[in-house]
Order: structure tokens, then C-alpha cells, then sequence
């Protein structure tokens, strides 16, 4: 095969290839099979500005083919990674912890972002929408992340990872079978201490408010004519007992928090 026609290949495979991005990491997935389309799962590499792929920068772990839409011309590698994890091995493609840390981070920075816009326009209804459309698409991700680890533990990821995806849990309000799953999950892991017990508690009375059924753990309000009110509580002469088992403070307390930050 002559220079010229192998270097009419190179420019074709490139102009037909599919970059893998992780946004949240900087870190990209080598490359397209245009032919099969197929992506070409050999390692993960670090790009700098200008900086041409080779072996010189790709750490190999992994060769895999994985079909994907036609469409596609972008995907994040946590997503990417999720879709094919029944195909991939996940102790050596998850090995990178930070990556899916980051991931978690940009995540949560993206809820958070959107929910201050929401507490200056209260009245915004496309901010709202906005906020809707942010967590959901949370919600998507975090699911395909929690395809390989049922959840993000403490012993793997870290007390900061737990909480954080917790945080993406607790505000799929749009998807109430996602958060059920996930409360049956933490009730074992949390007396594992492999997530802190408080998010228990949140999300068992998160889901009950929504359910309409009142809450244990005294951790839910409604808003009511402008004010924060407490959702019916469970035995509320036990509420202390069952917020002290999972390490809350007292209800007198929690409100005299919740009031001073309303102030």
C-alpha cells in the first residue's frame, strides 16, 4: 500500500472517529472501528493541549468491542462504561476511584448550580424546568454508574463519593422506584458503615412524604403558606429515639436550626 493511500485512511478513520470523553476527569477513551462501527476500548490515556495520542500515553488494560448508535459522536466514559458494564470487567475499568469521584462532583455541582437559581427566581418556572431536566439526567448517570457497585461505599470511594451520591438520590423525586431501590441498599450498607446513617433516615422519609405516609425520622417539610412545616411523623414520641439510632440530633434541635437558617 503506497504513503499516499495509507495517510487517505488515517484522515478517514479520523474524520469518522467517535471521542470518548470524561469531562469531569479530563481524560479521554481511544477510538472508532469505522468499518465495524465500533468503539475500540484500548486504554485510558491524559491529553494535553496539541498533544497527539500514542503509546507513549496510553496506559493499556483492556481491549473491547462494543456496538454503539450511529448517531453518536460524543459520550461520557462513565456513561459509556455503565451501558457496556455486563461486558466489561469492572474491577480493572473502575480501577481509576477518581474518576468516578470527579464524576460525582461535576454531578452534584450541576444539582446544586441549578438549585440556587431556583432559591433567587422562586418564581421562575423555567428554572424549575431546568432543575427537573438536571436531575434527571443526574438520576440516568448515577444509575449507570451504580450498574457495577450497587453503591458508591465508603471503604472504595470515600465518606465525600457516599454523600455526594446520596444527594443525586435524594432529589430523584421524578423517579420513586430508583429511590425505594436505593433505600432497601443503604438500610444493609449503613449498618456495614459503608454510608453514613443519615442518609438512611432522609431518604426512608423522603420516599414516605412522597408516598404519602408519614415520615420516621422528622427530617421532611412542606412548605405551607410560605413557611416550612414538619410532615406527619410516625410515632412521634419515638422520633428522637429513632433519630438518635441513626446519629441526628433531636427534633427541638434540627428545628432550631432549620429556623435560624430561615431567618
Amino acid at each position: 500500500m503506497s504513503y499516499k493511500i495509507l495517510l487517505l485512511l488515517t484522515m478517514v478513520v479520523q474524520l469518522q472517529a467517535i471521542v470518548i470523553t470524561n469531562e469531569s476527569a479530563d481524560l479521554m477513551l481511544v477510538k472508532v472501528d469505522k468499518w465495524t462501527n465500533c468503539i475500540e476500548i484500548v486504554g485510558l490515556f491524559i491529553l494535553k493541549p496539541g498533544e497527539f495520542v500514542d503509546d507513549s500515553n496510553v496506559e493499556r488494560y483492556s481491549i473491547r468491542y462494543l456496538p454503539i448508535p450511529t448517531d453518536i459522536d460524543k459520550i461520557d466514559l462513565c456513561d459509556l462504561l455503565g451501558l457496556f458494564s455486563d461486558q466489561l470487567d469492572p474491577e480493572r475499568l473502575y480501577s481509576d476511584v477518581d474518576l468516578i469521584k470527579n464524576k460525582l462532583s461535576k454531578m452534584v455541582q450541576a444539582d446544586q448550580s441549578i438549585r440556587v437559581q431556583v432559591d433567587l427566581s422562586s418564581s421562575d418556572d423555567s428554572i424549575r424546568k431546568k432543575m427537573v431536566k438536571v436531575d434527571q439526567e443526574n438520576t440516568e448517570a448515577l444509575k449507570r454508574l451504580l450498574v457495577v457497585y450497587g453503591w458508591i461505599t465508603i471503604s472504595k470511594f470515600g465518606k465525600q463519593a457516599d454523600h455526594e451520591a446520596w444527594m443525586l438520590v435524594q432529589h430523584a423525586d421524578h423517579d420513586i422506584p430508583f429511590q425505594k431501590k436505593i433505600l432497601s441498599n443503604l438500610e444493609d450498607l449503613y449498618q456495614q458503615d459503608e454510608t453514613n446513617p443519615t442518609h438512611y433516615a432522609y431518604l426512608y422519609d423522603r420516599v414516605a412524604m412522597h408516598e404519602g405516609r408519614p415520615q420516621r425520622y422528622g427530617t421532611q417539610m412542606n412548605v405551607v403558606n410560605g413557611e416550612l412545616v414538619l410532615h406527619d411523623i410516625e410515632e412521634k414520641e419515638q422520633v428522637d429515639t429513632h433519630r438518635s439510632s441513626v446519629g441526628l440530633p433531636s427534633l427541638e434541635q434540627y428545628m432550631e436550626l432549620v429556623n435560624q437558617y430561615m431567618k
